[in-house]
C-alpha cells in the first residue's frame, strides 16, 4: 500500500485535440477504438485547462474497477499510487 505503481510524468503525452483526430482517422477502426481507451482529459495544475493525455505505455494495461487497486494522490497526478496491499497475480 501507499507504492508507486505507474509514473506516467514523462511517458504520458498531451495532444492537440485536432492532432488527436488526425491520429484517430489515420488507423484502421479497430485500432482506432483501442487508441480512445488509452486517452483522458485531465487539468495538470488547479485552474489549469484541460489538456488531451493519452499513454503509449504499459499503464493502458491497467484495468477499471469500482474497487481500483490503484489511485492517483489527485486529479492533477499522473502517478498512481496502490490504494491497498496488491497480491501476486492480482491484475492492476
Amino acid at each position: 500500500k501507499g507504492e508507486v505503481v505507474h509514473d506516467g510524468t514523462n511517458s504520458d503525452t498531451e495532444i492537440s485535440g485536432k492532432d488527436y483526430r488526425r491520429f484517430l482517422f489515420s488507423l484502421p477502426q479497430k485500432m482506432a477504438c483501442d487508441s480512445t481507451e488509452w486517452t483522458w482529459t485531465q487539468q495538470l495544475k488547479k485552474g489549469g485547462p484541460f489538456t488531451v493525455r493519452t499513454a503509449f505505455n504499459i499503464s493502458v494495461l491497467m484495468n477499471g474497477s469500482n474497487m481500483p487497486n490503484t489511485m492517483p494522490k489527485d486529479s492533477y497526478s499522473s502517478k498512481f499510487f496502490a490504494t491497498r496491499d496488491i497480491k501476486k497475480d492480482e491484475e492492476i
